[in-house]
């Protein structure tokens, strides 16, 4: 019984170091995706706020489009008048 009892040891300090192992790599591996969560939901965030301002730059463009057609035409009034008055 002794020998077997010896051999009895070793495999169960094998086992209890392997559980160890086992459960230092579960918390990292914990960490590892609460990490990359977090990172997900920054992520998502920034994208949140890039596509805000693509609407406000989307809006902006056609206010800006509404003027220089606005602008086209005045000044195409404008050379109307012009003409008239050179006529």
């Amino acid at each position: 019984a002794g020998e077997a009892g010896r051999g009895f040891n070793v495999v169960a300090g094998e086992i209890r170091k392997m559980s160890q192992d086992t459960q230092r790599s579960v918390k990292e591996i914990m960490q590892t995706l609460q990490e990359m969560q977090r990172s997900i939901m920054d992520l998502t965030h920034s994208i949140e706020q890039m596509s805000a301002a693509t609407q406000q730059q989307a809006a902006s463009a056609q206010e800006i489009s509404a003027a220089v057609n606005e602008l086209g035409a005045v000044a195409a009034d404008l050379k109307r008048q012009a003409d008239e008055l050179l006529s």
